[in-house]
């Protein structure tokens, strides 16, 4: 028998808010971003940003080492200015199960770039989210064969 780890990333951005009449009005928490004034959650902006590089990933690997399947997981929390980029400055972590993982998030901040938000028809600086998921699943199959969506489980689990 032959074992292969298979892994599988997504990337998703943008935090999911509640519509400007039902109050979008910014958090406490979100006074380490008041560098970037006027500032906007998505939802209270015409149009959210739109992140234009998608294909950019961090430079992580999981340690696969001693174990099946696992689920790792990074969310984490910035500006972007009126201009479309990011500002690294304000990065912080909102939840992960796997602190390197987080780190390794925060350090490809700088590379993105987005379109920017737009309120009143005017660019506009916007809190936005990027989550970054990994999957890996080990995959017996005899030897001499590859693996195969039958044999790999559902797809589109996700974590």
């Amino acid at each position: 028998m032959f074992a292969a780890t298979l892994t599988g990333a997504c990337a998703s951005s943008g935090a999911k808010g509640t519509s400007a009449e039902g109050g979008c009005a910014l958090r406490p928490q979100d006074s380490t971003f008041a560098m970037h004034m006027p500032l906007y959650r998505d939802c209270a902006v015409e149009r959210k940003v739109q992140k234009i590089t998608p294909n950019i990933a961090p430079d992580w690997q999981p340690n696969t080492s001693g174990r099946g399947s696992g689920c790792y997981s990074a969310e984490v929390e910035f500006v972007v200015t009126a201009d479309g980029k990011p500002d690294a400055t304000t990065a912080r972590v909102v939840r992960t199960n796997t602190p390197a993982l987080a780190e390794a998030v925060l350090a490809v901040i700088p590379r993105f770039k987005y379109e920017p938000a737009k309120r009143d028809g005017v660019a506009v600086a916007q809190i936005t989210t990027e989550k970054f998921e990994l999957m890996t699943r080990v995959v017996s199959v005899p030897a001499g064969t590859r693996p195969s969506p039958s044999n790999m489980g559902r797809p589109g689990l996700g974590c």
